[in-house]
């Protein structure tokens, strides 16, 4: 009785100190109409998970429950096969992703396969505040519940397996090889350790150049010859009788990529994104053979002139060059989405939902002894998650102003279509839920 009395005194505030007696009547007021009379400790469990809460009335008609509830923790698996190029055959594609595993062994001691594995476990935890509403006077079994759960907003991060990290390191290192010959650079920078190679060794790294551009390409590579003007960096003069041999051909964006699913969507730029190789740079520059101390190049290609001239880095680019500008149109639907490790030559994807979650529904409970001390109850209702959950994955799509690599979130649920496999059939799941339904059991002590 004196624990009920001081939680009584806590409700109902400083103002019921005045006379002794005033407030013993104020409390018995309270106990006469069900008013914080009892609390009750419950265990839980439903489609939310397993949890627990405390009960109380504040009036005749109405509960007041808070809790938490935690959804054990399951593992789930999805695998992306990896493509060479772009357009390919699948046997032409296998062809050349076998020639190119063996190879990036040599080169990293990791022989990347066909696959990427990833895993991740479903987590679920939330707060729950929830109000029950009495509406028969005279039935105290059924009941209406609104209120909240409020918990965390993402429900899964699955990241490559760590039995997959070797294929992506060697992924990304053959795709920096790659970008690089586009670049008409060496595969490898050898003089960044001090190495110069020889007339024999030049002319083999650009048969290497070669082949990897060819590995590169879903068709056929073209030559033509043009004249150039140019600045020479040894003299500081400017002359006109520079002379290229141009290749152009589909080369592909990445050497070897993720695809997964097509665009579902149009997907427009949110900012300005440069070219960290521009498209007329890989497609005629950049895949000649230029004289190295050739700089700020101009050249007339099928009476279109560019200037390019040298960055930082080496690589010819053509000054203030953006690859799309902010709201253009990056990918059109229907055009294959590509997924690449990132800079840590990771892989990921996220599972999300609203972290404040409304619930209503309904409830039925019951007393199961003769003192009504242990209650069972069910409640069945929706958490509203906020439209519907999204399944989120992030690329690189190119360089800011600064050079910056810019990533872009594409939602699976809804920016792609066409979804392998067990990659379809978890964000197939993921959509199903705009609200999710819950279901819970509570066996009830009333602590007093």
């Amino acid at each position: 009785m004196a624990l009920k009395n001081s939680l009584i005194a806590a409700l109902i505030g400083a103002s019921a100190c005045g006379a002794a007696d005033a407030q013993t009547q104020q409390e018995q007021r309270l106990f006469r109409n069900g008013i914080f009379n009892h609390i009750d400790f419950s265990v839980t469990g439903g489609t939310s998970g397993i949890g627990f809460e405390f009960a109380t009335p504040i009036t005749d008609m109405f509960r007041v429950r808070a809790g938490g509830v935690f959804l054990p923790l399951t593992h789930h698996e999805a695998t992306f096969g990896m493509e060479v190029a772009e357009g390919l055959s699948p046997g032409v594609s296998n062809e050349r992703f076998d020639k190119l595993s063996s190879m990036m062994e040599t080169f990293t001691g990791y022989k990347p396969e066909k696959q990427v594995q990833m895993a991740g476990d479903l987590s679920m935890n939330n707060f729950k505040f929830l109000v029950d509403i009495f509406p028969f006077k005279n039935n105290r079994h059924w009941h209406a519940t609104v209120g909240f759960y409020y918990g965390n907003g993402t429900l899964i991060e699955a990241k490559n397996t760590a039995e997959s990290m070797n294929t992506l390191t060697a992924v990304a290192t053959y795709n920096t090889m790659y970008r690089r010959t586009l670049e008409n650079k060496s595969p490898l920078d050898l003089s960044s350790i001090g190495i110069d190679l020889d007339n024999s060794e030049i002319t083999q790294v650009q048969e290497y150049k070669d082949k990897l551009r060819k590995w590169g390409s879903s068709g056929k590579i073209t030559e033509y010859t043009v004249s150039y003007e140019y600045d020479n960096l040894l003299d500081g003069e400017h002359y006109t009788d520079g002379e290229i041999v141009l290749k152009t051909g589909p080369f592909s964006e990445h050497g070897i990529s993720m695809p997964v699913g097509k665009y579902a969507r149009d997907v427009i730029a949110q900012e300005d994104v440069y070219y960290d190789y521009t498209e007329k740079l890989y497609q005629e520059l950049n895949t000649g053979d230029i004289n190295p101390l050739h700089q700020n190049i101009s050249i007339d290609v099928e009476a279109d002139e560019y200037h390019y001239q040298k960055d930082a880095n080496g690589r010819y680019i053509k000054k203030g060059e953006i690859r799309y500008r902010k709201g253009e149109v990056m990918h059109k639907a229907g055009e294959t989405f590509r997924m690449i490790p990132d800079e840590n030559n990771t892989v990921s994807v996220s599972a999300n939902a609203a972290k404040f979650k409304p619930y209503i529904g309904i409830g039925y409970e019951f007393s199961i002894n003769n003192d009504k001390r242990f209650n069972v109850g069910v409640d069945a209702g929706i958490m509203f998650w906020g439209n519907h959950p999204s399944v989120d994955v992030s690329t690189p799509i190119g360089v800011n102003a600064q050079g910056e690599t810019i990533y872009m979130t594409y939602d699976m649920t809804r920016d792609l279509t066409d979804l392998p496999g067990s990659v379809d059939h978890y964000v197939s799941s993921v959509k199903q839920f705009p609200v999710f339904p819950e279901l819970s059991f509570r066996l009830s002590y009333r602590l007093w």
